[in-house]
């Protein structure tokens, strides 16, 4: 499965990996190496002014460039399967759907994951 992400869209989705719950050992293998994929380097980061705020306490990331492009490539047939249902179980806010941009994102991911 080959995604082109942007940034909103990326970090989105690591937050979303992350947070499965009730995992057992395959699933948590399968998030972990969704997460390996997923997740910005070091590099990227600093390209799009990424600062962790959820690791230093304040609660929420922030970063800079929401709508760099990123090309995303899942190659294991498993975790693309495994990331497309977990975006369909989440339950999406108010506020990422009231907002025309963020519900832009949000569809756009959708149609990229197949997600009717």
């Amino acid at each position: 499965m080959k995604l082109s992400l942007t940034t909103w869209q990326r970090i989105n989705c690591v937050q979303i990996v992350a947070a499965i719950k009730g995992a057992n050992a395959a699933v948590f293998r399968k998030a972990s190496k969704l997460l390996d994929i997923l997740e910005l380097t070091d590099t990227e980061k600093k390209e799009v002014d990424f600062e962790d705020g959820v690791k230093e306490g304040a609660g929420w990331a922030t970063w800079k460039d929401k709508d760099r492009l990123f090309d995303v490539e899942i190659k294991d047939p498993n975790l693309a399967v495994t990331l497309k249902d977990t975006i369909n179980m989440f339950t999406w806010s108010q506020t990422a759907l009231g907002a025309p941009d963020q519900r832009r994102q949000v569809n756009d991911l959708l149609d990229q994951l197949g997600i009717e």
